[in-house]
């Protein structure tokens, strides 16, 4: 059974709002937002990557999340838009077993990282974020 899949909407109401850094970032409220997000996005839940943490690893930098776990956060691959043909029934509904698992936790990461971006949107002034492109 291929585990359930946490939409985008669940994702944003657990996020919730993030407290803004209007009018200016700063070291204390830029710490605050940071906090904040990473208490609530623990509290999603990430099996195939640490039950105890959720995708804290998501947000989290790669050597702080090191220290609480021995286990790496791992983006995790998009498994294509179908699964692989087999020679076989049994073999193709392996596959199809291990497809439909890993674009349901794929499909999970994608939902909760754009839940991730739009709250930092809303809680970061336009005037502070990074232009798309090239246009410094």
């Amino acid at each position: 059974m291929a585990p359930s899949v946490i939409t985008y909407e669940e994702a944003k109401e657990i996020i919730g709002v993030l407290p803004s850094v209007a009018p200016r970032p700063n070291a204390t409220n830029l710490r605050v937002l940071s906090e904040h997000l990473e208490q609530k996005v623990q509290t999603i839940p990430a099996p195939q990557q640490s039950p105890e943490y959720g995708f804290l690893g998501m947000v989290q930098p790669t050597a702080i999340y090191a220290l609480r776990t021995n286990v790496p956060w791992i983006d995790w691959e998009d498994p294509g838009a179908h699964p692989a043909a087999a020679a076989t029934a049994a073999e193709q509904t392996n596959i199809k077993t291990l497809y439909d698992a890993n674009k349901a936790v794929y499909d999970t990461q994608q939902n909760v990282r754009r839940a991730i971006n739009d709250a930092l949107n809303n809680a970061i002034p336009n005037a502070f974020r990074k232009p798309a492109g090239n246009q410094m």
